[in-house]
């Protein structure tokens, strides 16, 4: 039944009479309205009752077909053909694509007897690698058959050529840290398996310090890795010097040695050790330096869960806080909980209070099940007390997984990110007003954490599992700071930890030439806020406290615009963070940031104040304006209306009244006011676009003021007698010199007319 009037009337009250064995289709045209729309049908049987609201969709499984026109495949690469030695892989790639509304699908096959071709299990991408390669593998010939919807074209045939090995072991990496017991574990990474046999001291010399043993580790890169790796065990190294290492006479599986061969390696100020209980399972763990910021850790301990770690630490002490990432490049599919990442703990006993984020394997376990592939910010607040995990969320595809934790006095931060430029917070742990509630020490140990939980690993399966980690380091801001001397910024993020709205407080954002770090963080309100924020300030790259405070009213939320179907921002970095939260000013209503107590640094003189503005949807805004405390005006509107999914910065610099500028930042100029209300509004007219909305992202003060000023423009227009228009600043046509005037869309000077446009007149404006 159908109700165009809300239930009035039925013209189809008595149902639509279909046929059996005929398809029909359903349409539904429908229009936005605001927040949550949807359309939904169904069907039911004359004989049955009406469905109630909200019930499932009967328009499931059989009943229901999809119909795409006819695919066409185009391969523009094919499969090329690979000569390599036995003992590795090989990889085929293909690059194709498919018309209509369906993607091309592939299945690698290879030849067998006879020259027919077979498929291979789950060789079903764009690309397949082959399992080690013997040199019965010679010959093979393999090619991907490409599917879309009725269309089936196969490639080229790639044929793989499989010689002998004579080439020797080469040296990967070498690295070296301290170990638990005092001495250092020099590293060494070689490219395939080896001899065990020759991997003896004899083959391994220092230009300083002394060997005292050497170790084969077979897992040393994770079990989808050909590498190997040594650890060589030595005395009397210092952290931070540089030292050489003679390796020679090292044997590959087929007696290939390696000839004398020297590689420097700087010690890393890092030290490794397990904690836990060691005793109580067969898998000891081990490390492997990799360069200068990298490694590979071996761990088989039990848990890394309830009240007490069985986990691979590799650690500093630090002083004071910290921001540190890393970058997780592969882990073992050991258990459904293994976590491999960042941790800080009080102690190094095993019932420590500590934080860690971190990620899980990807997307296998052990067994071949899905693992839960997600991150974690597991923490134990009280020493001896159970683990918890405060957040989490996101999918970590290798090798592209990064984490990061920053510590604020007792606060501790967690992230993760997927290129190590745009960061998303999990939230932090407030360890003095948690669990123990106790402040955390000055010194704390920092550093990159493996567990992969054994305990969860049936007994037969159970190994010394690997994972891999590169760029251990300080977080570096991914943008410079601009040329003020002084700036208070207040960035009003998202009212939901994990969307991604708060900045870390070294992280530099904001407009190019006056972006700094130290941003007010205001996120974590869903209302307005119940008292003053005390409000510090950058004065070239150091904190500095100040008495200022800034309180708002009117929002009644504050909104993220990333995670809830509303995304307009092609930022990246800590540029993006600062525009994915906004205080929400929707249709007719107004938001009122005060700020009180502005410091002498700003007041002095004259400061300008940029007010950052950008909603979850293009083509909205409304109206911006700065007043005292009592409302006199100190800079009247300005009428903005945001770009569709700008990635750099626009300033909204049209103050004509009742005409909007594109943009997503308006500046005030040569303000002085100690205290000011900065007011984003739609109402009296003042909104722009079907649901108007006027949103603060964030407000920034800056001296010295005159940084953002716009270069003024001396326009000027010339014309010659073959219709060559030379200019300077915009042109703009009209067909009467009484306007109106139109701006000539994409015109860059020298610009030639055309006769059909010979009529028309020519101007010049800044």
């Amino acid at each position: 039944t159908w109700s165009p009037d809300g239930g009035a009337t039925t013209p189809f009250a008595n149902g639509i009479s279909l046929t059996k064995g005929t398809k029909y289709y359903f349409e539904g045209v429908h229009h936005e309205g605001g927040g949550g729309d949807n359309f939904a049908a169904t069907f039911y049987l004359i004989t049955e009752s009406a469905p109630d609201k909200g019930t499932a969709s009967a328009l499931t499984g059989s009943v229901v077909s999809t119909k795409v026109p006819k695919g066409e495949i185009t391969i523009s690469q094919q499969p090329a053909a690979v000569s390599t030695i036995e003992g590795v892989t090989a990889t085929f790639s293909v690059a194709a694509t498919a018309t209509g509304v369906v993607n091309a699908t592939f299945q690698w096959q290879k030849s067998v007897s006879g020259g027919a071709f077979s498929d291979i299990a789950g060789a079903t991408s764009a690309s397949y690698t082959t399992a080690i390669l013997t040199l019965g593998d010679n010959a093979t010939k393999f090619r991907v058959v490409v599917t879309a919807p009725g269309t089936v074209v196969n490639s080229s045939e790639a044929l793989l050529t499989v010689v002998k090995d004579t080439i020797p072991p080469q040296v990967v990496s070498v690295g070296a840290l301290k170990n638990s017991a005092g001495t250092y574990d020099v590293g060494v990474i070689f490219d395939e398996a080896l001899d065990v046999a020759t991997v003896v001291p004899a083959n391994f010399t220092l230009s300083g310090g002394t060997v005292t043993g050497v170790k084969y580790v077979e897992n040393s890169s994770t079990l989808s890795s050909l590498q190997r790796g040594v650890i060589v065990t030595a005395s009397g190294l210092t952290a931070g010097s540089t030292y050489t290492i003679t390796t020679k006479n090292v044997k590959d599986l087929k007696g290939n040695a390696s000839a004398s061969v020297a590689s420097s390696f700087t010690v890393q100020k890092l030290t490794w050790a397990q904690l836990g209980d060691p005793a109580n399972h067969a898998f000891p763990s081990s490390t492997i330096a990799v360069g200068t910021d990298g490694l590979n850790l071996q761990c088989g301990g039990n848990g890394f869960w309830g009240s007490e770690d069985d986990v691979n630490f590799a650690y500093e002490q630090i002083n004071g806080d910290f921001d540190k990432v890393i970058q997780i490049e592969a882990q073992d599919a050991s258990s459904n909980w293994a976590r491999a990442g960042l941790m800080v703990r009080e102690t190094l006993d095993k019932d420590s209070r500590y934080q860690a984020v971190h990620a899980d394997p990807y997307p296998t376990k052990f067994d071949g099940s899905a693992s839960n592939q997600q991150y974690e910010t597991n923490r134990r607040l009280g020493t001896g007390g159970a683990t918890d995990s405060s957040a989490g969320g996101g999918t970590p595809k290798y090798p592209n997984v990064y984490v990061r934790l920053r510590r604020v006095g007792s606060v501790i931060h967690m992230y993760r990110s997927s290129d190590a430029i745009t960061w998303t917070e999990h939230g932090f742990t407030d360890f003095s007003a948690s669990g123990d509630a106790t402040a955390l020490p000055a010194s704390m140990y920092v550093g990159i954490v493996f567990g992969p939980e054994n305990g969860n690993i049936t007994e037969t399966e159970r190994k010394l599992w690997t994972a891999r980690f590169r760029g251990y380091g300080d977080y570096k801001a991914n943008k410079a700071p601009g040329t003020q001397s002084y700036s208070i910024g207040v960035n009003f993020g998202d009212d939901d930890n994990g969307r991604g709205g708060s900045i870390g407080w070294t992280e530099v954002a904001g407009v190019d030439t006056v972006a700094q770090a130290h941003w007010n963080a205001a996120n974590g309100n869903n209302s307005d806020n119940s008292g003053p924020l005390t409000l510090k300030a950058d004065a070239k790259g150091t904190v500095t406290t100040t008495t200022a405070t800034v309180t708002w009213s009117g929002s009644g939320n504050t909104w993220a615009s990333t995670g809830r179907g509303e995304e307009n921002n092609g930022f990246i970095g800590s540029d993006r963070v600062l525009l994915t939260g906004y205080l929400d000013t929707g249709n007719a209503t107004t938001t009122q940031v005060t700020v009180n107590g502005l410091p002498s640094q700003l007041t002095g003189s004259k400061y300008d104040l940029v007010v950052y503005t950008l909603g979850g949807v293009a083509g909205r805004g409304g109206a911006f304006r700065v007043t005292d405390l009592t409302g006199k005006v100190l800079n009247d509107y300005v009428l903005m209306i945001a770009p569709a999914n700008p990635s750099k910065f626009q300033e909204v610099v049209n103050k004509t009244a009742g005409t909007a500028t594109e943009g997503n930042y308006v500046v005030f100029r040569g303000l002085s006011a100690k205290d000011v209300i900065i007011e984003a509004t739609t109402e009296n007219g003042l909104g722009q676009g079907g649901t108007p909305r006027a949103p603060i992202d964030a407000i920034q003060f800056v001296s010295p003021t005159g940084l953002l000023d716009v270069v003024a423009v001396n326009a000027t227009i010339s014309i010659d007698a073959a219709g060559k228009i030379t200019f300077v600043g915009k042109l703009q046509s009209a067909t009467n010199p009484a306007g109106p005037w139109t701006d000539v869309a994409g015109a860059t000077s020298p610009i030639t007319i055309d006769k059909a446009s010979a009529a028309k007149f020519y101007r010049t404006s800044n």
